[in-house]
């Protein structure tokens, strides 16, 4: 067996030993069972209803009633001693409904008062008994009929809704806010298939899984060496880049630019330089070489 059909059983077996896990997890999370999520907030309030129409008004005050009923109160009481005024005072200040004309009860309880006769002298009576004024006020202000509430109008229809607003700007970010406790699982996704499933190149050190409708599953980098020549100086190396230094081979144990060797943590020493092999014989004597030009004539130094 070559070195390469060494290496492409390692990294076959890296391969199939780094996907596992990840085809595992795949296989759990579609065999979950759906989960209900959390339920969403309340609604907003509705708008408030229209004010109701006005109410009835109360029924109007017969003043000739009112009148006649308070002169015959009155009646029984002479003629002289009778304080219209007063009674219609506190007539007027027992009437509840502001509309009533007290005046017009007034002159209207005056007018049925019959206007005194003069008669022949009799004999002195008796004292009258003294009138009562706030008994007559009350039983006048009880023939007043109170106002009565009306009812309320039936609501009316809704107004047409209005143009909408242009929406604001946005607003800072709140504080954040305490962490919640822990939500229930979500409801598990549509079920899927490994089946046609295909792996491919995506760099030098990357593949991705791929099922059958194009859609990527997941990727795994492995960090196999990779031969970038010489070092130079200057340059940065990833996790598994291979040089030349020295004469011996190193390979990078994560990303850098340092030097190798001198105590380099990040190299690894791979393939060390061999010893300088002994002088070897001297070897054959090579072709005679072509003809040189004349030189030039010598001179006499005698």
């Amino acid at each position: 067996m070559t070195d390469t059909d060494t290496i492409a059983e390692v990294v076959i077996a890296a391969v199939k030993a780094a996907s596992m896990p990840l085809l595992e997890r795949i296989l759990a999370l579609e065999a979950r069972s759906p989960v209900p999520g959390p339920a969403g907030p309340a609604g907003a309030a509705g708008r408030d209803g229209a004010n109701g129409a006005d109410g009835k008004d109360a029924p109007a005050v017969d003043l000739e009633v009112v009148a006649t009923r308070a002169a015959a109160l009155v009646w029984p009481i002479q003629a002289p001693t009778v304080d219209i005024g007063a009674i219609a005072a506190r007539a007027a200040a027992l009437v509840t409904p502001p509309a009533v004309d007290l005046e017009s009860i007034a002159s209207r309880a005056a007018a049925l008062v019959p206007p005194p006769v003069a008669g022949r002298d009799g004999l002195n009576g008796k004292d009258a008994p003294p009138v009562d004024l706030e008994v007559i006020a009350a039983r006048a202000a009880a023939l007043v009929p109170p106002a009565q509430a009306g009812r309320d109008g039936t609501d009316g229809r809704d107004g047409q809704p209005g143009v909408p607003g242009r929406d604001g700007k946005d607003g800072k970010d709140g504080a954040a806010g305490e962490r919640g406790e822990k939500g229930q699982d979500g409801a598990a996704g549509r079920d899927g298939t490994l089946e046609g499933l295909t792996v491919e190149d995506f760099d030098e050190r990357t593949i991705r899984f791929l099922r059958a409708d194009g859609s990527e599953v997941g990727r795994k980098t492995f960090s196999v060496p990779l031969y970038r020549g010489v070092y130079v100086a200057g340059t940065g190396y990833a996790k598994g880049d291979a040089v030349t230094f020295g004469g011996s081979v190193w390979i990078a144990r994560d990303a850098t630019s340092d030097k190798p060797g001198d105590g380099a943590t990040k190299w690894q020493l791979a393939v060390k330089a061999g010893r300088e092999g002994r002088e070897g014989k001297p070897g054959k004597d090579g072709a005679q070489g072509i003809k040189g030009e004349k030189g030039d004539p010598g001179r006499n130094f005698s």
